[in-house]
């Protein structure tokens, strides 16, 4: 009854959140009726769990590297690579060791969590607007936008990296409850295709997916494919635009792509559309970088192997690529966001948002939307410098009252800090830069040594109990943490090349003769502002990822 309804009011409380995950789980996951018990019982085999845990196609090479291997959004993925001793400078372990040529040089990582889901067919556009935040009628096939799937509430389902083709809207979420998710938006396709739109929603055939990230991502990605071009027939792979007829792109074009573009990569051995992979200028750390999606085969498995050919790139970790994720004050869905439970404007992706779509009512709980933006949020997602250790679950205290005012929902170490970083929902009025706090961390009781009714109150408090606890403080940073690196584009740049004298008479002359600027009074003057009408991937990259 309530597998699709949050039951939110207008102002939408987080309380009634989750119920679409909820019903899944009771139904096939969690709660196992008596007749699942038969089955159970006569078959001897186990019910099938609500997310099968999925692996990836380059497992067997990325064991052969040494890989250790976690979970992340039920699928098994490298966590960290063995380091060389002599490798290792002033770093210590192997995750720092990724993190650090990541910023330096260029790192590649198997992100085969996310999954692809696509949109298809004449309405794909004006239905696939209802459901994103971003706005596909302002991009052309090529484009890239981030953006969150809202369900019928307003609510985050998944953040995703869209992007246009010409018969598709490609959606690339970061595969938490990937299946919950599908089967909602499916449902919707459905009901919608039944009034007569012609369209459709299936399951993306790219379910491999690699992330080359680093300052020299581009031009270890040049090198790559001027040395696969080069191959003999079979075994080459060329660059060539995603537009209806696909024209090829030399190699040396990648130092002018723009970020939040995507291309398409052609494999000589086939001619098929569907062994194409995609290159798309686009990443969670902060640095410029690239995702490349592709099918399971040789292919995809000879293309990774030739990007470590390079002597700039080292194979990193799914721990490495959290540190500069949480760095780049990006959220990750299911640990900092949790599905159906935060609108944008709480989880701070206010920028995400189209107000144009929201004005026209095409957007999938534009009302609440709108009432957040004029009312506020009753909380917000900030970012956290603390002073000791430090878990998901605390509570934040104000300072000196010491009263409630938030929960902190991940923490990580930030090497560019050299402290402990987390994020927190907190009330508005405390989502200040600089603001100092409290976070509350309890220990675990001494139960060997309490009387049980001791035990009972104690865990009757929770995490506000005023004994057996640490209070360790903490300030509000602004995000992100380490300023993004990505490419700008040349209208941007030359904007940024502008500069305004404070000084009337300071100046002059290197002025005329079009030297820079000596007196220590003029100042750079900084405008990120587009030209009227740019709507295209300059105004995408921009927008996206501001």
């Amino acid at each position: 009854r309530r597998g699709y309804d949050f039951g939110d009011d207008v102002d939408g409380d987080e309380g009634m959140g989750g119920h679409l995950f909820r019903g899944f789980g009771e139904s096939r996951g969690g709660l196992v009726s008596s007749t699942d018990k038969s089955i159970v019982e006569n078959t001897g085999e186990p019910i099938e769990a609500m997310e099968p845990l999925r692996t990836t196609c380059l497992g067997d090479f990325w064991s052969d590297c040494g890989a250790s291997w976690a979970e992340f959004n039920r699928c098994l993925v490298p966590s960290e690579f063995p380091v060389p001793a002599d490798e290792l400078g002033l770093v210590s372990g192997s995750a720092l060791a990724g993190y650090e040529h990541t910023r330096t040089a260029a790192s590649l990582f198997d992100i085969s969590f996310k999954v692809g889901m696509r949109v298809v067919g004449a309405d794909r556009e004006f239905v696939a607007d209802q459901f994103l935040t971003c706005n596909l009628r302002a991009m052309r096939p090529g484009d890239v936008q981030y953006g969150c799937i809202l369900d019928s509430k307003g609510l985050i389902l998944d953040d995703a990296f869209v992007y246009l083709t010409h018969d598709s809207v490609e959606i690339l979420t970061s595969g938490c409850h990937s299946r919950q998710v599908m089967d909602y938006i499916g449902h919707y396709v459905v009901y919608v295709s039944r009034t007569g739109a012609d369209v459709a929603f299936e399951a993306s055939h790219r379910s491999a997916a690699v992330a080359l990230q680093g300052p020299e991502s581009c031009a270890a990605l040049r090198r790559t494919l001027e040395k696969l071009s080069l191959r003999p027939a079979g075994e080459s792979i060329t660059m060539e635009t995603v537009d209806e007829d696909p024209t090829y792109v030399p190699p040396m074009v990648l130092d002018e792509m723009p970020y939040m573009s995507a291309a398409k990569l052609r494999p000589s051995a086939s001619q098929a559309s569907r062994d194409a992979m995609m290159i798309l200028r686009v990443g969670s750390t902060g640095e410029d970088g690239f995702e490349i999606l592709g099918t399971p085969g040789p292919s995809f498995e000879r293309f990774s192997k030739a990007l470590l050919e390079d002597e700039a790139v080292k194979a990193a970790g799914i721990h490495s690529l959290d540190m500069l994720r949480m760095e780049a004050g990006m959220p990750r869905i299911g640990v900092d966001i949790t599905p159906g439970r935060y609108t944008p404007v709480r989880a701070s992706l206010v920028w995400t948002l189209d107000q144009k779509k929201m004005r026209e009512h095409l957007m999938f709980g534009w009302q609440k939307l709108f009432f957040q933006l004029a009312k506020g949020p009753k909380v917000r997602r900030v970012m956290l410098v603390v002073d000791g250790p430090v878990h998901a679950g605390c509570k934040l205290l104000s300072n000196p009252h010491r009263q409630p005012i938030g929960d902190v929902v991940s923490t990580a170490w930030s090497p560019a800090l050299k402290s402990r970083v987390a994020m927190a929902y907190v009330r508005p009025e405390y989502a200040k830069a600089m603001m100092h706090v409290l976070i509350n961390v309890p220990y675990n009781l001494p139960t060997y040594k309490m009387r049980s009714k001791a035990i009972k109150h104690w865990t009757k408090v929770g995490n506000l109990r005023s004994a057996y606890r640490r209070i360790v403080p903490a300030y509000v940073t602004p995000m992100p943490i380490v300023p993004h690196k990505y490419p700008e584009p040349a209208k941007q740049r030359e904007s940024k090349a502008r500069t305004r004298s404070f000084a009337p008479d300071a100046g002059n002359n290197n002025k005329r003769r079009g030297e820079a600027p000596t007196s220590p009074g003029r100042l750079p003057h900084v405008s990120s502002r587009l030209p009227l009408g740019s709507v295209g991937r300059e105004q995408s990259s921009g927008r996206a990822m501001r």
